[in-house]
């Protein structure tokens, strides 16, 4: 039910005459308004396109050389008695 009106807007059908009708007034706005056009749909779309097209057209090593990774770098300071070097919450 409504707070104010204490109408049940269910039954009334009154949200979703109001709700349809925002719908409505924002398809008339979006219609008439061609920058909105352009930069929620053109534009974006061809950015996407534009990026698919240089990632098509790149040349490059696919065979990358294996990465090794390490935590010695990071918790220098801490010895064995100071506890672990790499406090995880859950560590498997």
């Amino acid at each position: 039910k409504s707070a104010r009106s204490k109408m049940d807007l269910q039954n009334e059908g009154l949200f979703n005459r109001h709700v349809g009708s925002l719908f409505k007034k924002r398809a008339a706005y979006f219609r008439r308004d061609k920058k909105a056009w352009c930069c929620t749909t053109i534009l974006p779309s061809l950015f996407v396109l534009f990026g698919f097209v240089i990632f098509k057209l790149q040349e490059g090593d696919d065979n990358y050389n294996s990465l090794t990774l390490s935590l010695d770098a990071y918790n220098q300071g801490i010895g064995a008695a100071d506890g672990p070097r790499n406090p995880i919450v859950f560590n498997a």
